[in-house]
């Protein structure tokens, strides 16, 4: 989530979903911390914890234009979303 935070993008024009496979782990409380802090950070659950389920509940739920994906326990560059764009 820091590189995701971390983007040469604005700020305003970013939303970021969470698509959680209900985590127990604490990394929901993470999340919620993280979606506290910073408005266009939502968690949303999949309670199927199948990955193509979660993309399909993040693109459902996306509200801009143009959907990126992004996986857990990555770092981007400061201009993934920039440079994709």
């Amino acid at each position: 989530m820091d590189s995701i935070l971390a983007q040469d993008y604005p700020k305003d024009d970013l939303e970021v979903l969470v698509v959680d496979g209900m985590s127990d782990d604490g990394t929901r409380a993470i999340i919620e911390g993280y979606a506290m802090a910073h408005s266009f950070i939502r968690m949303l659950d999949n309670s199927r914890r199948i990955t193509p389920c979660a993309l399909n509940i993040g693109i459902k739920n996306a509200q801009g234009d143009i959907v990126l994906r992004s996986d857990a326990h990555s770092i981007y560059a400061s201009s993934y979303i920039k440079d994709f764009i």
